[in-house]
């Protein structure tokens, strides 16, 4: 726009000419179909010169870089906010890893969760990963690309002592070599199809799976409406086939089955 126009324009008239500017140069860094991102320079007394439009020129699309890469670390901050967010929300421990399986950042709780699964490992999980979940992490990466390629839907889950880890990977917005193990315990509601295996009738496998459960004899008896006696024989009965002698041996038993029957 020209000077002249400048000065007849609406803008001039009802902004510019009121905070005494007469001459204008924009700089833009960006334009899309909803903004135009740009630096403004005024001046009251005097027009920009060719070499001063030059070098501004030149330094329009470094700086335009820059913009752009201030942006995406903001998105990534705000991204890795909500991640953090989300974890909490749903009950998740948060680790960050990097797609090595270095662990760089992870609370004691959060360790303490994997070393109950992995006690196997736990001299070593102040800094990697254990063997069977680095296992899953490397097949879950895109082969020749260094970012992995694991969603939602492709998570690692391990139960143990009645328990069920669940694990997922979010990339790191700000690092591509790292991200964040969004890790849940959840309890497993032992059921008699869990201990299909075991040489039990079905009704044993009921009372077995409330025994389990911490329940007594009145109470088994109570919940599947037959004496507390009966109960008590199926518990001889159950006891001689498992090999046990005790209900927290049989518990033991149970739980173990349901362990093996439900990891993924």
């Amino acid at each position: 726009m020209s000077v002249d126009s400048f000065r007849n324009s609406v803008l001039h008239a009802e902004y510019y000419r009121r905070i005494g500017i007469n001459y204008v140069m924009a700089l833009p860094l960006r334009i899309d179909s909803a903004n135009v991102i740009s630096i403004v320079f005024n001046r009251s007394r005097s027009d920009f010169r060719d070499h001063e439009r030059g070098v501004l020129d030149a330094l329009r699309q470094p700086l335009a870089a820059i913009y752009r890469h201030l942006m995406v670390c903001e998105e990534a901050g705000i991204s890795l906010r909500c991640i953090t967010e989300l974890a909490a929300d749903g009950g998740c421990l948060m680790m960050r890893v990097t797609l090595g399986g270095r662990i760089l950042d992870a609370s004691p709780t959060a360790l303490r969760l994997l070393r109950r699964f992995f006690p196997e490992h736990a001299s070593r999980l102040q800094t990697s990963l254990p063997s069977l979940l680095l296992s899953w992490f490397a097949r879950s990466r895109n082969w020749g690309l260094e970012r992995p390629a694991i969603d939602l839907a492709q998570g690692f889950t391990l139960t143990r002592s009645g328990s069920r880890l669940s694990v997922h990977f979010v990339p790191d917005p700000e690092n591509s070599a790292a991200g964040f193990l969004l890790m849940k315990d959840q309890r497993i509601d032992l059921d008699a199809a869990h201990l299909i295996r075991l040489p039990l009738t079905d009704r044993e496998r009921e009372v077995l799976v409330l025994v389990a459960a911490g329940k007594t004899n009145g109470e088994i008896a109570t919940i599947l409406a037959i004496s507390a006696r009966t109960i008590q024989k199926h518990l001889e009965h159950i006891f001689q086939k498992l090999g046990v002698e005790t209900r927290t041996a049989a518990a033991v038993c149970a739980i173990a089955e349901a362990d093996d029957r439900t990891s993924i």
